[in-house]
């Protein structure tokens, strides 16, 4: 269950590298909890390097989560149910 502000959510995966972030800072007028920033995919979650999920990391029922570098989540990791997923296309 993902509580809060879903800051990144995949149809496929989540793969992120190098120094990124995800927090909620900013997100409620400046105001929101910085350790609400979640992640949800309907796969896997790959961070590598120095990347940080600052809320929960959800994979899909088959997804995992990998973990290489420096890479940590602060919250719950935890396998989720399917979900019906349409993506947006921004020109």
């Amino acid at each position: 269950m993902i509580r809060g502000t879903v800051s990144e959510v995949a149809c496929d995966k989540v793969e992120l590298s190098g120094t990124s972030t995800i927090d909620s800072r900013g997100l409620a007028g400046g105001d929101a909890v910085a350790d609400q920033g979640h992640a949800l995919s309907a796969g896997d979650i790959s961070l590598s390097e120095a990347t940080v999920i600052h809320g929960d990391a959800t994979t899909g029922p088959d997804g995992e989560l990998t973990l290489t570098g420096t890479s940590y989540v602060t919250g719950t990791v935890s396998t989720g149910d399917s979900f019906e997923c349409h993506p947006i296309v921004i020109f």
